[in-house]
């Protein structure tokens, strides 16, 4: 317990010396940069040429990067107006992307603006065969249809044609690092549209590319890693069904086999009897034309009963071995069956143990946690402000309600692990009440605006999955809430039927999830940020009560701006 006390403390001070050392020093250098720009260009100001246009798209740049996208908007126009003026097209190029990156922020613009500046920029870079740019250019439009692929399923083909685009381009450059970048999304995207030996194909072209580039040229290793965890996963899934294809083409040719060995049999004692037909056919048209011939006959048939007599042995062997052929079969057949039996039992065994585990564990320690909160809280009531020790005990408190969080979560999936489906009809009014009311204290100690538009007010689903479901995104939108002094938190939750399913969306203006966290934000115990407070279970249960009632949860997010989650149920 102390070293978890000593382990906080450094954690602490590593926190404040960012925020009073580290952090001003990189605001100055941002500013500094931003004067540097500014001086630059009021030095050139008579002067309207390439390097001024340049000048002008860079303050665009770092205007957008520091969000402030009035200003970026100013110096990408004038930079535009410049660059058409003298005829520059790479620089008419480049202040069109930074207007589309700056149209993207806003929510009226976002739909049709972006593009259409992205393409026209992308109709110079052409021009002037600039192969990064013009790679540059397609990965900003793929990364935009990416974004809006909520809206329509139609946007992950397009993300995918820009991306090979832009990785066609950018090895003409030489440029490995953004390939390798560029070869991840594109295994992501097939992954998604359920082509896997494509998806793994790219994976592996973003490993190869990630070995060919120095550890400290890399800007994310995360996106390589997790192209890394991909690959072997989808190879481990092919050499599966290499086994599974392996032994059934041996299983297969077994009985190509026993059906050839059958059927030649059968031709052969065909063609016997067909002979011997024949012979008797000719025999009697000899006993017609001279009785004299029947004993010449008859030694020529007892010659033909004996050839008759050896192909029958000959059949009854073939027999004989193909019922031995049919025995082993059979063996081997059981033997394989008790094999799987055997392993599914020992399955289903381990899996009632781990269900066990889970449950007794969430319902045995709920008892001594609550037991470590009590003895915190009457600590705090008994002991004089003044004491040291009371930070102490604050911890504790802090520390058992994280545990027994968690242990609600466990007991969660335990609970939807062996819950048997029950509709009921369903008042979505109540039920987001009833969640309401769990958050009330911290939605009212944090002023967290609560707004609700709930358009339908009854459903036939499982009551319970979809509580578990919309109280593990509330609490997970508390959670990330904002922290901007200047933005008062809120969360909203929109309720709309349609003709052939439910459209649940909740909302929050929170810290958001970066691009490259949202393929992972459903793994177990996964944490996207270090000041996260829960535990990395919320979204985990989430989908796994979701895929209880077979539906799917999508998301999407811009940093520091917004989180939307999209449920659609159908009827």
């Amino acid at each position: 317990m102390l070293f978890q006390h000593k382990k906080n403390f450094k954690i602490l001070f590593f926190v404040f010396y960012f925020l009073f050392a580290i952090f001003p020093f990189s605001l100055s250098a941002q500013c500094f940069k931003l004067d540097s720009l500014r001086i630059a260009l009021s030095g050139i100001q008579q002067k309207v040429d390439t390097t001024w246009v340049n000048t002008s798209n860079l303050l665009a740049n770092e205007y957008f990067i520091n969000k402030q996208y009035a200003q970026a908007d100013f110096y990408a126009s004038q930079a535009y107006k410049a660059a058409l003026q003298i005829k520059y097209r790479i620089g008419q190029a480049d202040a069109l992307i930074y207007l589309g990156n700056v149209y993207f922020k806003d929510d009226e613009k976002k739909k049709t603006l972006p593009i259409e500046n992205y393409k026209k920029a992308l109709e110079i870079y052409q021009e002037t065969k600039n192969d990064e740019k013009i790679s540059n250019a397609h990965k900003i439009m793929a990364d935009y249809y990416y974004n809006q692929s909520y809206l329509e399923n139609e946007f992950y083909k397009l993300a995918l044609e820009n991306y090979l685009k832009a990785l066609s381009y950018i090895e003409k450059s030489g440029n490995k690092l953004k390939a390798g970048e560029i070869s991840v999304n594109i295994g992501v995207l097939y992954d998604k549209l359920g082509d896997e030996a494509k998806s793994t194909d790219f994976f592996l072209k973003a490993v190869n590319f990630r070995s060919e580039v120095e550890d400290k040229d890399v800007d994310n290793p995360h996106l390589f890693s997790k192209a890394q965890r991909f690959y072997d996963l989808q190879i481990k899934q092919r050499e599966n069904y290499l086994y599974i294809f392996v032994g059934g083409a041996i299983f297969l040719v077994l009985i190509i086999i026993l059906m050839a060995v059958i059927v030649r049999q059968r031709q052969k004692s065909h063609t016997a009897l067909q002979k011997q037909k024949n012979e008797i056919e000719i025999q009697k048209q000899l006993l017609e034309q001279s009785h004299e011939e029947v004993e010449a006959q008859r030694d020529e048939l007892l010659q033909k009963n004996e050839f008759i007599e050896k192909a029958r042995i000959e059949i009854k062997n073939a027999n004989e071995a193909l019922t031995d052929i049919n025995s082993h079969l059979n063996e081997l057949v059981r033997h394989r069956t008790e094999q799987v039996i055997s392993t599914n039992t020992e399955l289903t065994k381990v899996n009632t143990e781990l269900d066990l585990l889970i449950y007794r564990a969430s319902h045995d320690f709920k008892g001594p946690v609550a037991t470590l909160v009590g003895l915190a809280q009457l600590a705090k009531i008994t002991s004089p402000p003044d004491n040291p020790a009371l930070e102490y005990v604050e911890k504790i408190e802090e520390t058992s309600h994280k545990m027994d969080r968690m242990l609600d979560k466990l007991h969660q999936i335990s609970y939807l692990r062996g819950k048997e489906i029950e509709m009921t009809l369903i008042n979505f009014q109540h039920l987001i009440e009833d969640v309401e009311d769990k958050f009330e204290d911290i939605i009212k100690e944090n002023k967290i605006v609560f707004e609700k538009d709930i358009e339908t007010y009854s459903f036939q689903s499982d009551y319970e999955i979809l509580e578990i479901v919309i109280q593990n995104l509330i609490e997970n939108a508390i959670n990330f809430r904002t922290q901007e002094p200047d933005r008062t938190p809120s969360i909203y939750i929109q309720v709309k039927e349609h003709i052939d399913w439910l459209y649940i969306k909740i909302r929050d203006n929170g810290t958001g999830i970066s691009f490259d966290h949202l393929p992972k934000i459903y793994d177990m115990f996964f944490r996207g940020s270090e000041l996260s407070k829960g535990n990395g279970l919320g979204l985990y249960v989430v989908k796994n009560a979701l895929e209880r009632l077979d539906i799917d949860v999508e998301v999407s997010s811009i940093e520091n701006t917004y989180t939307d989650f999209h449920i659609r149920i159908p009827k």
